[in-house]
């Protein structure tokens, strides 16, 4: 079965027509029916198997049925699971961290007593950002690190971007500083 036949398929079996899908992925009209006889970029390819939760070999024909593709989410799921798990490690050093879980799911509290802030993060998101987040604290020099980690965390959690926290962070630190100095 070709790529657009799979595709179609899965569509189908989720409620929506082709063009609600490209809309959904921000595609232009017709560009998967242009798979017919076109070959997609992989990034294209990537962004499909996502939305559908498959893997890109499942759509390329390289695997035949979804069954064989439920162990590739489950391993997915489970190296997610963990860097969420090492992501709420390293939260717990700079945030109090607590959930509370409700029938879709659960929600992580995170508060920041330095900023006098409360961060509210579903699960499945901070599962989809734990791997990024881990890959951004990875190989950064040790005397910035917990700079740097509380900077990232606190960039996702806020909106704002890394170099904006670090430089908030910086602020409070070098003021930290000054005041022993001056009271003593």
């Amino acid at each position: 079965m070709a790529i657009y036949e799979r595709i179609k398929q899965l569509a189908n079996k989720d409620g929506i027509t082709i063009k609600e899908l490209e809309t959904k992925l921000g595609f232009v009209k017709n560009s998967l029916y242009k798979w017919k006889k076109a070959s997609p970029s992989i990034d294209r390819v990537e962004k499909v198997a996502s939305y559908f939760n498959v893997s890109v070999d499942f759509l390329l024909g390289r695997i035949d049925k979804v069954e064989h593709d439920e162990l590739y989410r489950e391993t997915l799921d489970q190296i997610a699971s963990e860097k969420m798990i090492a992501l709420l490690n390293i939260l717990d050093d700079y945030y109090s961290v607590s959930s509370v879980t409700y029938d879709h799911g659960e929600e992580f509290i995170l508060e920041n007593q330095l900023f006098n802030v409360t961060h509210v993060i579903d699960e499945l998101e901070l599962k989809n950002k734990a791997g990024k987040i881990l890959s951004e604290l990875k190989d950064i020099p040790t005397n910035i690190q917990i700079i740097y980690e509380k900077s990232v965390i606190e960039s996702m959690l806020s909106g704002n971007s890394v170099i904006h926290e670090m430089i908030k962070f910086l602020y409070i630190e070098a003021k930290n500083k000054k005041r022993p100095n001056q009271l003593g």
